[in-house]
């Protein structure tokens, strides 16, 4: 049976990272007949983990678990200081010293899907 026969109407919320999509509206989206989406790109496994059991003590009805497929970016220095002078012009308008450099480039999509198969 496909998803789409599960659903009463054809309705897709779609999975808003950054805080604006919760289990609880994922949940509120599925039990209304449409299919709630939840935005898991961002997160640790552990918060998928966490947050996707509170989206299934919510619900008994399908819902998505959206994620980037990716290997995790490894820029060289070079590539990185390059970058930072690209971008030299922006973040020197805004007044700042220096650009800040992250510590992760982005989550760890083996680690993210082996949390979604448990």
């Amino acid at each position: 049976m496909d998803v789409m026969s599960l659903m009463a109407f054809p309705i897709l919320q779609g999975p808003m990272a950054g805080g604006a999509c919760t289990p609880a509206l994922v949940a509120g989206v599925s039990n209304a007949g449409g299919l709630g989406s939840f935005p898991g790109s961002l997160l640790s496994p552990a918060a998928i983990h966490e947050q996707v059991g509170q989206i299934r003590a919510l619900t008994d009805r399908p819902f998505l678990l959206n994620l980037f497929v990716q290997e995790t970016p490894e820029p060289t220095p070079a590539e990185i200081q390059a970058a930072v002078e690209l971008l030299r012009p922006v973040w020197e308008s805004l007044g700042w010293s220096a650009l800040p450099i992250p510590q992760q480039w982005c989550q760890d999509f083996d680690a993210q899907f082996d949390a979604l198969l448990r």
